[in-house]
């Protein structure tokens, strides 16, 4: 194609020194690489340039410093366009290379002629090009690639006066400008993500400054009168004065200074409003959630109350049932000990209900419950030996073992060894966990007077291989030996039960 030009705009000259100089140094002399090999190898005869040793001086020069640079770098000469350019550029061209040499440069960039017409025409007229970034959808591996490149075009002077052709130097800036995009659609994944959270979220940088706020967080502090806006940027402190000797505070500064997740259930006066905080050490600081658990607290206060009532409720209905008990048999044939034993599994079942009072109903410690029981039940705490690991119970499971643990007592305070100065109990239990959560729970009867097995099972004997039995999916053996009892239970522990 012809390469118009005009004057009036920069234009690369050279001195007729410099072309003396490139004359005496020769074409590619002191150029290494393989594109000098290649370009002195080349079949210029036949070309739009005729052979190199009448290429005009400039051209020989920028061909030296081409050749010699580590950038990508090209030259377009002649009214053809004719292409030439070193290693670096070579590996832009991909595919197109070596074939590319001595080619005119559009038909080379066929697949983009449209986009680099305009540029060629603008820099042939006499005017310096400077692209900062330009995408250009390139074929060259076979296939439509979308690249970005920053370049310039200069034009470059003939020694006759006119433009004779262009210089590039250029970068490829594709993969910078694929990881710049990957992170920014990262980064408004993640903003989309948290704007669209339940809980509110702000990030804070390591000097405490609010760095984001979302929706939600916005919409829980609107009643403070303060916007996103109004926030963003401004130091956290200043922003929650409030805040900074409360549990809230303390909890942030426990993730900034500690590096380590911190989590906190507090109220918060000026809304009014529990909330539940989790504070996440950051990369550059650290990230708040924040949620509103007003209607929870509430909640949990109404529970509380109900609880209360019923247990209060529970406690007068066994006093009822006791008092009913004692004014039905104190005039009856009723022996006075049947009185005594069931007034005392009775008292046995409140015990065990107010321990699960205090808990709130929720899973209670194994040990704490033993104790409590034998104490009640026997009064004997030297003589009664408690190990274990530390292990709660659901309060279903609770209840049954409070109520067996009852009745080994009442039984050894009788006929076994408890009922006899120098005899004692040993209670343990074990836990193992694989491959499966399974119990073992032992109550050996040691010291007191000669065993023998009962002709009749009772009560006792139906909770323990009964109720107990069936509460942990498993088996109690009753071991009458002459020197002492050995009850043993081996199942599985509930859903519910925690290993602490």
């Amino acid at each position: 194609m012809p390469w118009n030009h005009n004057h009036g705009f920069t234009i690369v000259k050279y001195s007729h020194k410099d072309c003396r100089m490139g004359a005496q140094r020769g074409a590619f002399l002191n150029s290494r690489g393989r594109m000098a090999a290649l370009i002195d190898d080349h079949d210029w005869k036949d070309s739009a340039l005729g052979l190199r040793e009448s290429w005009p001086h400039p051209l020989k020069t920028l061909c030296d410093l081409l050749l010699a640079a580590n950038q990508p770098m090209f030259v377009v000469w002649g009214e053809e366009g004719t292409l030439i350019y070193n290693d670096a550029y070579a590996e832009i061209l991909a595919d197109k290379h070596p074939l590319a040499l001595g080619q005119p440069f559009l038909d080379v960039w066929s697949e983009i002629r449209g986009d680099l017409l305009p540029i060629v025409r603008r820099t042939m007229s006499g005017e310096p090009v400077h692209m900062g970034d330009i995408t250009l959808v390139m074929n060259r591996r076979g296939y439509p690639e979308v690249t970005h490149f920053s370049f310039s075009y200069t034009p470059v002077e003939h020694e006759t006066g006119s433009v004779g052709g262009l210089f590039c130097a250029c970068v490829e800036t594709t993969e910078q400008v694929r990881l710049q995009q990957a992170l920014l659609d990262s980064e408004q994944r993640a903003n989309r993500l948290l704007e669209s959270i339940a809980d509110g979220f702000i990030a804070l940088d390591r000097d405490w400054r609010i760095t984001f706020l979302n929706n939600r967080g916005e919409e829980l502090l609107r009643p403070l009168g303060k916007n996103r806006l109004q926030m963003i940027g401004k130091n956290f402190w200043d922003v929650f004065p409030e805040t900074a000797f409360t549990a809230f505070g303390e909890c942030y500064r426990r993730a900034m200074d500690d590096q380590a997740a911190s989590n906190v259930e507090d109220f918060y006066p000026p809304l009014d409003t529990w909330f539940d905080v989790r504070a996440y050490p950051a990369s550059d600081g650290i990230c708040v959630h924040f949620l509103d658990i007003n209607e929870r607290k509430r909640l949990e206060k109404h529970q509380e109350f109900l609880i209360g009532e019923l247990n209060h409720r529970v406690k007068n209905t066994l006093a009822v049932v006791q008092g009913l008990a004692f004014q039905t048999f104190k005039n009856s044939s009723v022996p006075a000990d049947l009185l005594s034993t069931f007034q005392s599994r009775l008292a046995a079942l409140a015990a065990t209900h107010s321990l699960l009072t205090q808990s709130n109903w929720q899973n209670i410690s194994l040990g704490a419950l033993i104790r409590q029981v034998v104490e009640a039940a026997c009064g004997l705490g030297d003589r009664v030996t408690i190990t274990g690991p530390p292990l709660t119970l659901a309060p279903k499971q609770a209840v049954t073992v409070a109520m067996a643990m009852h009745e080994l007592c009442t039984n050894a305070l009788k006929y076994g060894a408890l009922s006899l100065d120098g005899g004692s109990v040993d209670v343990a239990w074990s836990v193992f966990p694989h491959p499966d959560a399974r119990l073992e729970l032992t109550w050996v009867e040691q010291g007191g007077p000669p065993v023998q097995p009962p002709e009749e099972r009772g009560f006792g004997s139906r909770v323990l291989e009964g109720a107990l039995a069936q509460d942990f999916d498993g088996a109690v053996t009753m071991d009458f030996r002459r020197e002492g009892l050995i009850c043993t239970l081996q199942g599985t522990l509930p859903e519910g039960s925690k290993l602490e």
